[in-house]
């Protein structure tokens, strides 16, 4: 969210990608982002964990802001914007 926030701040766009983001962005181990959406208005993105078999549950989280984004496919619906959420 942060570095996404900073991203739109420089740019008056959103990134699109993890490597478009600031050199002090890392994503954990094990961990990784695909981003689903994004524009100059909204974004949307999911996490998964290697270490997380597929068939648990809580093993993809996402994220959205903005009217150009909509919920990931997959994420609870009591999610709200802005705040991560898990399936």
């Amino acid at each position: 969210m942060t570095a996404q926030e900073a991203y739109f701040s420089d740019n008056t766009t959103y990134a699109g990608a993890t490597a478009s983001l600031s050199t002090s962005f890392h994503v954990s181990a094990g961990n990784a982002i695909a981003f689903v959406s994004n524009s100059g208005t909204g974004w949307s993105a999911t996490a998964t964990n290697t270490f997380v078999p597929t068939t648990a549950s809580g093993h993809i989280c996402g994220v959205w802001v903005g009217g150009a984004a909509s919920k990931p496919s997959g994420i609870s619906a009591d999610s709200i914007e802005g705040a991560p959420g898990c399936s």
